[in-house]
C-alpha cells in the first residue's frame, strides 16, 4: 500500500452539505485550491477555488455517466489541467470534489488525476478528496492507501476538536467462542489489525488493548503500540483495558472493540461526524440502547471516568448514561452485530452477502 500522509477525505451523505461548507471554508483560507462541484440552477458544475471560473459538469449530452447522470468528458479534462496547475502554485491545500462511481468503478472522472498524484514524487500540498461514506472503504482499496485521514467535518465550521487517541479492545475472555476474538481472520486480516487500520485513519496514534494472557501469547511488541492490562483496574470488564490505556494522560479517545466483524470505517465516520464543541461522549445506540464499546470519549469525559472509576463504577454504559453522550441511530444497525460463537463467526464466514461486502 502507498504510505500517503498529506491525503484527507472529507465524507458525509448526499445533500448533507459538503459542498457548501468547503465553499465557505475555502474563501477562509487562501492558501486552498482546487475544483468544487456546486449544483446551480439544477445542474452539477465545476468551480475553480482560486479564480471562481465554472464549467458545466453534468449535461445530457454527456459522454460518461453513471446511473441516470451524465457527464462532460470536456469538463473534467478543464478540471485536470486546473488541479494540475494548481499543484504546482504550493497551495497548502487542494480540494478534489468529489470521487465516487465514476472513478472507483469505470476508472473515470478524476481516476486519472488521483492515480497520477498517487504515485508521483512527494508534494507539499495536502490533498482533500469528497467521497462518500459507503465509498470510503472502496477508495482506499482502490489506490491502495495507507495513513490515509478522515478529515473532521467541524473543522469546516471552524470548530477545532481535540486530537484522539485510538484504542483497540481486544481484552475479552472470548469464553464462549472458544478462541480469541482478537485473532479472527474474517478477511484478509486478523480482527484486531482490521480494528487498527480503521482507526489509523482516525487518530494518528493508535493503542491495542491486551488482557495478560494475550500480552504473554501473541503481542508482537516491536511493531505497534501495545498496552497490557494494569493490575490496579482488574475486574472493571472494558474499563480495564481502556483505564490501561489511558494511564497517565486525559487525551480523548475513539474505542473500538473487536467484536464487531460488519463494522466498517463508514461506520466510524457517523460517529466522527456527530461530535460538537458540547456533548463529552458519542457512541452508537441500537433500539434505544447504547453500545459502549464503540464510541469517543472526549477529554472531559476521560477525566471524569478516571472518578467514576475511583469511586468504584465500572460499567462504561452506565458512565455514558451519566455524562452529556451524543447517540447515533442509523437506520440500519446490522453491523453492530455481536459475533460471540464458533458456530456464528463460521455462519458469517460462509455467508456469500458477507464476503461480497
Amino acid at each position: 500500500m502507498a504510505f500517503c500522509k498529506n491525503i484527507y477525505i472529507l465524507s458525509g451523505h448526499t445533500g448533507s452539505g459538503k459542498t457548501t461548507m468547503l465553499t465557505e471554508w475555502a474563501a477562509d483560507h487562501p492558501n486552498a485550491g482546487g475544483i468544487l462541484s456546486p449544483v446551480i440552477n439544477g445542474r452539477r458544475h465545476f468551480l475553480d477555488i482560486s479564480t471562481g471560473e465554472k464549467q458545466l459538469q453534468e449535461t445530457p449530452q454527456g459522454s460518461l455517466r453513471v446511473g441516470r447522470f451524465r457527464f462532460s468528458q470536456t469538463a473534467f479534462n478543464w478540471a485536470y489541467e486546473v488541479l494540475q496547475k494548481q499543484l504546482q502554485k504550493g497551495y497548502e491545500w487542494l480540494i478534489v470534489d468529489e470521487v465516487g462511481p465514476l472513478e472507483l468503478s469505470q476508472g473515470k472522472g478524476f481516476h486519472r488525476f488521483v492515480t497520477e498524484i498517487i504515485n508521483s514524487e512527494p508534494h507539499p500540498a495536502k490533498l482533500l478528496f469528497v467521497v462518500r461514506p459507503t465509498l470510503v472503504n472502496e477508495f482506499i482499496r482502490t489506490y491502495s492507501l495507507e495513513k490515509v485521514k478522515i478529515f473532521p467535518k467541524n473543522c469546516l465550521k471552524g470548530q477545532l476538536l481535540p486530537e484522539l487517541k485510538g484504542i483497540v479492545l481486544c481484552g475479552g475472555r472470548s469464553t464462549r467462542m472458544g478462541m480469541d476474538k482478537a485473532l479472527l481472520q474474517y478477511a484478509d486480516l486478523p480482527q484486531w489489525k482490521m480494528v487498527h487500520r480503521m482507526l489509523g485513519s482516525f487518530c494518528e496514534k493508535v493503542m491495542i488493548s491486551v488482557n495478560q494472557h494475550q500480552g504473554d501469547k501473541w503481542c508482537c511488541k516491536d511493531t505497534f503500540l501495545w498496552c497490557a492490562d494494569h493490575p490496579q483496574y482488574n475486574d472493571k470488564g472494558p474499563l480495564t483495558g481502556i483505564l490501561s490505556c489511558l494511564e497517565g494522560s486525559d487525551q480523548g479517545c475513539f474505542i473500538v472493540a473487536v467484536d464487531y466483524p460488519l463494522l466498517k470505517t463508514e461506520h466510524l465516520i457517523e460517529l466522527w461526524n456527530a461530535r460538537n464543541g458540547h456533548s463529552e461522549a458519542v457512541c452508537f445506540s441500537v433500539k434505544g440502547q447504547k453500545e459502549p464499546l464503540v464510541s469517543i470519549l472526549e477529554p472531559a469525559a476521560v477525566a471524569k471516568l478516571k472518578k467514576f472509576a475511583a469511586a468504584g463504577g465500572n460499567s462504561l454504559n452506565k458512565f455514558l448514561g451519566e455524562i452529556k453522550t451524543v447517540k447515533v441511530e442509523l437506520a440500519d444497525m446490522g453491523f453492530m452485530l455481536n459475533i460471540n460463537t464458533e458456530q456464528e463467526y463460521l455462519q458469517l464466514k460462509s455467508d456469500p452477502d458477507f464476503r461480497n461486502a
